[in-house]
């Protein structure tokens, strides 16, 4: 295998590697007029191209939350709370 060929196959890899990496998102969720952290909120991404629902969970007793095993992408983070 020549240097150029071999190259090749190494980039390849690597691109290939990293589009099948999952990622964590993470964050918190506060109330933007008083700042109270929003417990039990449901949190959903979206692909920006659709409206379906790809990954979800919901904030914990400190509004922070964590979406596990998300690809690599463009998406709009949804949250729904009560009260």
């Amino acid at each position: 295998m020549d240097e150029l060929t071999y190259l090749l196959v190494c980039i390849f890899w690597c691109i290939s590697t990293l589009q099948a990496q999952d990622y964590t998102v993470s964050g918190a969720l506060a109330d933007s007029t008083n700042l109270k952290t929003l417990p039990g909120a449901t949190i959903s991404l979206t692909k920006n191209e659709d409206t379906i629902f790809k990954y979800y969970g919901t904030t914990d007793h400190n509004g922070d939350f964590k979406l596990f095993k998300a690809k690599l992408g463009n998406y709009s983070l949804w949250k729904k709370s009560c009260g």
